[in-house]
């Protein structure tokens, strides 16, 4: 009787527990980070698609690629961030530059006004929650949301945000992170974009 509780119950009971710690624990999990060195006024705007005054509300600004090599399927939960417009000089203050939304898939639309009023309302501090199977690789595409201030004309963007030299998003999500000198100065890690304009 005790040998079939000892071989029926307790060593499948500790192999679960410890399995499922193993897969808490972030053992055989990778996560890298790969954002763009710069954005330009063509990553901006949607000349090539047929608006060549209309800013895009969404700008891919890099990629996430997601490594499971345990056995098990994992879920990765990616935080809501917002991202700052920097200028190196500190002659213009920081700046929302807009959220970050993650996509598994590419994201396709035809007109600009259509994605920025349906997605704009629902993505604000939105996270996404990935599951990646065992033994798979997932990539996950990051995109700025931009703000509504910058639905402006191509020449009024570039006169009012050209001095700005930098995007910064922060690795780590914050709840109480603002684009404001003091709590980007005191970012220990975070992406960094330059800004060609």
């Amino acid at each position: 009787m005790n040998t079939r509780l000892v071989v029926g119950v307790i060593i499948p009971l500790i192999l679960v527990v410890l399995i499922g710690f193993l897969g808490s624990w972030g053992f055989g999990l990778s996560i890298n980070e790969e954002f763009r060195e710069s954005l330009g006024s063509e990553d901006i705007f949607l000349v090539s698609e047929g608006f060549p005054n209309a800013s895009s509300p969404l700008i891919n600004v890099g990629v996430i690629s997601i490594n499971n090599s345990y056995f098990l399927p994992r879920r990765v939960l990616l935080p809501s961030k917002i991202a700052c417009l920097i200028d190196n000089e500190g002659e213009k203050p920081e700046l929302v530059a807009g959220f970050i939304k993650y996509s598994e898939g590419s994201v396709v639309y035809t007109n600009p006004k259509e994605l920025y009023r349906g997605v704009y309302s629902r993505v604000k501090y939105s996270s996404l929650s990935v599951e990646v199977g065992a033994g798979e690789v997932k990539e996950v595409n990051v995109f700025l949301i931009r703000d509504s201030y910058f639905d402006i004309s191509r020449t009024e963007l570039i006169k009012r945000y050209s001095e700005y030299d930098k995007l910064v998003i922060p690795k780590s999500a914050s709840a109480g992170f603002v684009c404001s000198s003091s709590s980007v100065e005191g970012l220990e890690d975070f992406n960094e974009i330059n800004l060609v304009l």
